[in-house]
């Protein structure tokens, strides 16, 4: 029986800092994907991950809840952590988890974030531009794998860790490809968008889109590199998340 609840972890073991940063990875993706971002930024942010319980790397924990629950079990786990000044960061499917949380929490009056950063993820009011990858055979989706250049090689060559680790892939981007746009209220918090020059995934022009998501102030910084342009420039965005959090 699967282990679907919901834990927050912490980065850095920062638990008591002033801010707090809830971090969500990109399809498939875990904690792991933030471990690092601690050391790029001040001891007065708390990088975190949401993610389910058992979900360690290449733990066989799927995601098998549709995306509306796993949306709702999200939303109830941030609620219990904001007291205090927080902002939101989703990297490609992560980005789209993190605006739709955006959503929910301005529509409950709970308090906002101080920014939503998005990274390698078009805008949610663009259609999708490919076939929806959750849809292909396991050795089309491997292939798919290898083209965006994000999965470890030893991951792609060994059948064991693909078992694990495909059906928690596929459930992320059924989120993402299942996902069908509602127009709504803009977020009145700002939105700083990222990607990648020569990601084939998401273009310039639908990273520029989501300025139509935000009432509040929009940046769009494109950065050198592909899909996975990010592992490269942590740096460079915490300077923003440090800047959008001393402007409020």
């Amino acid at each position: 029986m699967q282990n679907n609840s919901l834990q927050l972890l912490h980065h850095g073991k920062r638990p008591d800092a002033a801010l707090r940063l809830f971090c969500f990875p990109y399809a498939g993706g875990d904690a792991l994907v933030f471990r690092r971002w601690p050391e790029s930024l001040p001891g007065n942010v708390d990088v975190c991950t949401i993610e389910l319980t058992g979900r360690a790397k290449f733990a066989a924990c799927a995601r098998d809840d549709t995306p509306a629950e796993m949306l709702s079990r999200m939303e109830r786990a941030l609620l219990l952590h904001l007291e205090r000044p927080y902002a939101l960061l989703g990297y490609s499917v992560g980005a789209l988890m993190g605006f739709l949380l955006a959503q929910r929490l301005q529509a409950g009056g709970q308090a906002l974030p101080r920014a939503l950063f998005v990274v390698a993820h078009r805008a949610p009011q663009l259609p999708r531009r490919r076939p929806a990858l959750h849809e292909l055979s396991d050795a089309a989706l491997i292939r798919a794998l290898a083209e965006l250049a994000g999965t470890p090689a030893e991951v792609l060559g060994n059948r064991e860790m693909l078992e694990m680790y495909l059906p928690r892939l596929r459930a992320d981007l059924r989120f993402s490809e299942a996902y069908c746009h509602q127009e709504g209220p803009a977020l009145r918090c700002p939105i700083f968008a990222f990607g990648g020059i020569d990601d084939p995934e998401v273009s310039e022009t639908e990273l520029a889109a989501w300025r139509d998501q935000t009432s509040a102030e929009f940046k769009l910084t494109m950065l050198a590199g592909n899909h996975f342009f990010l592992h490269d420039h942590v740096e460079r965005i915490a300077a923003d998340i440090v800047r959008a959090f001393a402007a409020s």
